[in-house]
């Protein structure tokens, strides 16, 4: 179950009322990204599209497969699973 959140750090999303600290925002999960600053649902959190991949937990982004690879899958980890 998700709680209530706010204001949030680039990659994240905020905690419970009153996170005014960086260190209280919870990190996106690996396979998924935020780009924005501010948000306050775990649902910002976004899956990489398909072909693309994230491994490291709080990022603003996913990277592509390599050239001569492919990823069919959502929401993908790591660039093995392509």
């Amino acid at each position: 179950m998700v709680s209530t959140q706010v204001v949030g750090i680039l990659g994240g999303m905020g905690p419970a009322a009153g996170a005014d600290e960086a260190s209280k925002c919870i990190e996106c999960d690996p396979g998924k990204a935020n780009a924005l600053s501010g948000q306050s649902l775990a649902s910002a959190c976004l899956p990489c599209t398909a072909g693309r991949y994230q491994a490291a937990p709080g990022s603003a982004g996913c990277a592509g497969c390599g050239a001569g690879t492919f990823g069919d899958a959502p929401g993908m980890a790591s660039a093995s699973n392509a």
